[in-house]
């Protein structure tokens, strides 16, 4: 799950990135502004779910479980935003679910990263 307005590289970039390197792994796109992608375009290039910000906790939490439902090898997400309350409250989400969370600020050796323990 990624924000589409981050500093260094877009969403769309880093959906890009990670689609190279691991294709299986669905890739959840949120953004408060759909300048240069929307639903369609994301689905073209492999993105599995376009969300459009202010987002609503059930809307994510169920997006998030009808991707995964079935696939036992997906306990581990990937939450990159660069705003820390949109960052916390998934993480907090996520994790009474029972996901292990892996959250950064910024990306690919600029940014935090964070790992749950669970």
């Amino acid at each position: 799950m990624t924000d589409q307005i981050m500093p260094q590289m877009t969403g769309v970039q880093l959906a890009e990135e990670l689609m190279n390197i691991r294709p299986e792994v669905p890739i959840i796109l949120c953004t408060g502004f759909s300048e240069g992608i929307g639903p369609t375009e994301a689905k073209s290039m492999g993105i599995k779910k376009f969300i459009i910000k202010p987002v609503i906790k059930q809307e994510i939490a169920l997006t998030i479980h009808n991707m995964l439902e079935g696939d036992k090898r997906m306990t581990r997400i990937l939450v990159i935003d660069d705003d820390d309350e949109m960052r916390k409250m998934l993480r907090r989400m996520l994790e009474r679910e029972g996901y292990v969370v892996v959250a950064a600020s910024k990306l690919l050796g600029v940014g935090t990263f964070s790992k749950s323990t669970r």
